[in-house]
């Protein structure tokens, strides 16, 4: 992360129950270690940690999940976080489980919405879960505003994490996922419809894959367009890509392979 000249790194563990960020200080290859500042503690089981600007401000804010306290939120730089605090805002605070998700402008308004992949350990029952979802940013510049959930794949099994690119090239974000489910775990991606009432199209690229967790966005063949890579825990250890060979599709745009 960096503002004003300086560099910040942001981190969290699982098991800590704490967001924190680390200040660089100034020599980090002479430097025995960096100042710890904590953001926020008592959270439980903290997951996502992302950095994008999310009230057009021009300094960095922090996107932050916890999945036992079934909490997406996001918090506002205060400018010198060296000797202010941060303040949180609740983007979303009753969907069970949240896992993994990023920054990312899905509706092309200039603002960072944010993905997420919900329901990382959750049950059948439980409602408005189980799912991959991106959520809409409407923060007015002066102040913070509500956001609007909207679903992007329902019904999607310990859903771990989501990213956004663009992988059949028309200019629109769409989405690959990962389920952490065991046996039925899998990797897939998200076909953008290219506006809010359409319906996103899922495609598979690796079935009955237990445990898949990471996944993200790379070009590994220098061909120019984005690869996927994701990985695997548990009995099934390995990490895929998937090449991105990109063919016309029915809009006259292209769809990877």
């Amino acid at each position: 992360m960096h503002q004003g000249g300086s560099r910040y790194a942001v981190a969290t563990w699982r098991l800590s129950n704490k967001f924190v960020w680390l200040e660089n200080p100034g020599d980090p290859e002479q430097a025995e270690s960096w100042k710890l500042h904590v953001i926020e503690e008592n959270i439980a089981e903290p997951r996502t940690i992302r950095v994008g600007d999310f009230n057009g401000d021009g300094k960095p804010d922090l996107l932050r999940t916890a999945r036992v306290a079934n909490l997406v939120v996001w918090y506002e730089n205060p400018g010198d976080p060296r000797i202010m605090l941060w303040k949180r805002h609740v983007i979303d605070a009753k969907s069970a489980d949240p896992g993994h998700g990023m920054p990312a402008d899905i509706d092309g308004d200039s603002d960072l919405d944010v993905v997420m992949a919900l329901g990382m350990d959750s049950h059948d029952q439980q409602i408005g879960t189980r799912e991959i979802v991106w959520y809409e940013n409407d923060i007015p510049k002066s102040k913070a505003g509500d956001w609007k959930k909207h679903v992007i794949g329902g019904d999607f099994d310990d859903a771990s994490e989501a990213i956004a690119v663009d992988l059949d090239d028309d200019g629109h974000l769409d989405v690959a996922a990962t389920s952490y489910a065991s046996p039925h775990g899998r990797a897939v991606w998200f076909q953008n419809p290219g506006n809010r009432q359409g319906t996103w199209i899922m495609h598979d690229l690796k079935t009955n894959w237990p445990r898949a967790n990471q996944i993200i966005a790379a070009d590994l063949d220098g061909d120019g367009q984005p690869d996927l890579v994701a990985g695997t825990t548990g009995s099934v250890a390995e990490v895929r890509w998937w090449r991105n060979n990109r063919v016309p599709n029915s809009r006259g745009s292209t769809k990877p392979q």
